[in-house]
């Protein structure tokens, strides 16, 4: 059992060095050096490495937490917060168009607006992706994987689904099960079985020190001819190429590997998966934009004050990147991978 040497109320969790590839065993070539945490201040100097070999391309950190101390990673970690009015107003919007494109309306008149922005492909994508493009046509029983503040289930739970879900965090976890009465539990295991007909895991497996092994499990929880929905950042998304060591999806040193849509599918097959659909999202390009334009000239974002017209510059320019990338979206060029799989 590993200690952590503490530093006034933060921990500095104990790390390994993790030289080779964890899908096929090669020595990782340096990618970036003596990187800090920008997002949540945890202590500690961090790396990332590649693969080199050219169908493989895993990007890991190096050093690596131990597992037992992977928890002191998100002690200043917020999985749930209170939505600010904006956020409850753009939530009722997002919702009215989900509604309408699931023919879910309850009012005898057709909601026109809703109607509308869906057939907005840009608006479309965002809404749609808010569910991870759960399909009108899929009915039963859903599992979020590392739910966090539970927007998903709630989505889903409004759009008809029996939803459940997993998540570690004891803050996150009391407030799904006494405010918004949702069966969330702490560990996968406490759920039997080919017990769902969905499992989704949204930017959760770039968080866990084996994929393989954790969407085994997950597969194991699905009944036969159910599907699996995996979203994480994408190591080839244009936002990485442009901002580099600078780019938000790094997220040292939470994000433990980062993937490309190829050795996603990899990782996929190897939990004896078949993968339906694999493609990269642009939905999430305006926020990557914005973070990581304010990384690279603020070095950090959590303690440090930003500009309130820099911030506005930063958002206008994010929303210009998203429109750029989704129209011109190369096949592995968006900033979001999802795969789709099903369990044969």
């Amino acid at each position: 059992m590993s200690t952590a040497v503490v530093l006034g109320s933060s921990s500095v969790p104990v790390s390994q060095p993790a030289g080779h590839c964890y899908l096929c065993g090669r020595e990782g070539e340096s990618l970036y050096r003596s990187l800090s945490d920008r997002l949540w201040t945890v202590p500690g100097i961090w790396s990332f490495k590649r693969c080199p070999e050219a169908q493989c391309g895993l990007v890991w950190l190096d050093p690596c937490p131990v597992a037992e101390d992977i928890p002191l990673l998100y002690e200043n970690y917020i999985t749930h917060d209170h939505p600010t009015p904006r956020q409850e107003r753009e939530e009722r919007l997002r919702m009215r168009i989900l509604e309408s494109s699931w023919g879910l309306r309850h009012s005898p008149k057709p909601d026109l607006l809703g109607r509308f922005l869906f057939k907005i492909n840009f608006i479309r994508e965002y809404a749609a992706g808010s569910i991870l493009w759960i399909s009108p046509e899929w009915k039963g029983k859903l599992l979020d994987f590392g739910c966090g503040g539970c927007g998903l289930l709630k989505r889903m739970r409004s759009l008809g689904w029996e939803v459940c879900g997993v998540e570690p965090d004891p803050k996150a976890l009391a407030v799904a099960r006494q405010q918004l009465a949702l069966d969330v539990r702490s560990n996968l295991n406490d759920f039997p079985a080919a017990e769902f007909d969905l499992i989704t895991l949204s930017h959760v497996i770039e968080h866990v020190p084996d994929p393989v092994a954790t969407l085994k499990d997950c597969a194991s929880r699905l009944r036969k001819g159910g599907r699996l929905i995996v979203a994480t950042p994408n190591i080839k998304s244009w936002g990485h190429r442009y901002f580099g060591e600078k780019w938000v999806g790094l997220d040292p040193p939470r994000h433990l590997m980062l993937f490309s849509p190829r050795n996603l599918a990899q990782c996929a097959e190897r939990a004896g998966l078949r993968i339906e659909n694999l493609r990269t999202s642009s939905r999430s390009a305006s926020f990557v934009w914005s973070w990581s334009h304010l990384i690279r000239r603020l070095g950090a974002l959590r303690g440090v004050p930003a500009h309130s017209l820099e911030k506005i510059r930063s958002k206008l320019a994010g929303i210009v990147f998203q429109a750029l990338e989704h129209s011109l979206l190369g096949k592995d060029a968006g900033e979001e991978i999802v795969l789709l799989a099903r369990r044969d």
